[in-house]
């Protein structure tokens, strides 16, 4: 049986539950008018953990009264308001004014697409000793967790460039249920910062769903979108939803001095493994949701060149020749 090393994102804690905790369904919709508002992210400050809602925009919370909530949505602006008990609490989210950029328009005579992946040198990758280092990929788990989502930096260095799809590789965790596979994710585009090089402004407005099928390779289709890419590269951002209807459980297991097998501890995930691979470039990094900043997956300079963990990713990038 094949195991897989893999980061674990968030990890699992004990949750102490004070004679004040309470439960409440929240449901989010739009201001403008009404709709609910699927798979935004919840994110309880004072008690530290995120959650998403279902395709109808309810989630099911605990918390205790007062507890800080934020509630963000692509598109909308973030709403911050205090845990109060309500059996049921609805929150309307403003849309978001932004100005458009200004768009330049070129005479492009010769078209060309290019296909940008970091997995094609794994021979060169095995001579150098680096796959042996293993990076099984990222996966989420429930508790007190604190991030949210993870992004992958594309930095193909053409001009005129527009990104035409964008493809990684799902694996079930072999213990795992079958319907594991089928967790939507949420998709975000995200210009790269010039101060940090992390994730500056988004770059589209739209929520993007990724609702996979089946185990392996998951594509996304931009097409629609007319994603320029910028010169200094763009940030493709990856969050599972992290809803009660997706969870499973993983049991860890130990033999006690007679040597019966009994279970350790168990841990709530989400989702299957996205796989992950050592790598020069396509930098990864993680948002922490309670700090609402971007962090590197690894310690070390955006800029620097060394092998690093990464995910297994592939784009077609379309650009201007001439």
């Amino acid at each position: 049986m094949q195991r897989i090393i893999c980061l674990v994102v968030v990890l699992i804690s004990t949750i102490v539950i004070g004679h004040n905790t309470v439960a409440q369904e929240l449901k989010v919709v739009s201001n403008v008018d009404n709709l609910p508002l699927p798979f935004a992210t919840v994110t309880n400050h004072s008690r530290p953990s995120i959650v998403s809602t279902n395709i109808n925009g309810v989630v099911n919370l605990k918390g205790n009264i007062g507890d800080t909530l934020s509630v963000s949505y692509i598109g909308y602006m973030t709403a911050v308001l205090l845990f109060n008990g309500d059996k049921i609490l609805v929150v309307r989210l403003e849309q978001a004014q932004k100005m458009l950029p200004e768009v330049v328009i070129h005479n492009c005579r010769s078209v060309k697409e290019f296909n940008y992946n970091n997995f094609k040198g794994a021979k060169k990758l095995k001579k150098q000793g680096e796959l042996q280092k293993g990076f099984g990929g990222v996966i989420w788990s429930k508790g007190s967790n604190i991030y949210a989502k993870i992004a992958l930096r594309l930095n193909p260095l053409l001009p005129n460039a527009t990104l035409t799809d964008f493809s990684f590789w799902l694996e079930k965790v072999w213990e795992a249920p079958d319907s594991s596979i089928l967790t939507p994710l949420l998709v975000s585009l995200y210009e790269v910062s010039d101060s940090t090089k992390m994730p500056g402004e988004l770059i589209s407005n739209v929520p993007i769903f990724c609702f996979p099928q089946k185990r392996g390779k998951q594509t996304i289709k931009f097409d629609s979108l007319h994603v320029k890419i910028p010169t200094n590269g763009i940030y493709v951002s990856l969050q599972y939803v992290m809803n009660e209807a997706y969870e499973w459980k993983q049991f860890f297991w130990h033999k006690d001095s007679t040597g019966t097998k009994i279970i350790d501890s168990i841990v709530y995930r989400y989702g299957g493994v996205i796989q992950g691979l050592r790598s020069k470039d396509f930098e990864l990094v993680w948002y922490n949701g309670i700090k609402n900043e971007w962090i590197l997956v690894e310690q070390r300079p955006t800029s620097n060149e060394s092998f690093h963990n990464s995910l297994k990713c592939e784009a077609k990038i379309k650009y201007c020749d001439n």
